[in-house]
């Protein structure tokens, strides 16, 4: 997702990225939207396990 965010409120969703934000309240879209941020929060690593994974990767790089 590079960046994006997205917060849902009953039939609004906003995404955000680097460059601009985009409120979303075209019905379908806004359960399609949490459908797929939720499975990709889903298989996300926790904050502690990203800096370990950074961490070997930098190892092995060095």
């Amino acid at each position: 997702m590079g960046g994006d965010v997205a917060r849902t409120a009953g039939d609004v969703a906003y995404l955000d990225n680097q460059l601009q934000g985009h409120v979303v309240s075209h019905g379908p879209d806004v359960p399609s939207l949490l459908r797929t941020w939720e499975s990709v929060r889903a298989e996300a690593l926790s904050a502690r396990q990203s800096t370990e994974l950074i961490e070997e990767a930098a190892q092995a790089w060095t």
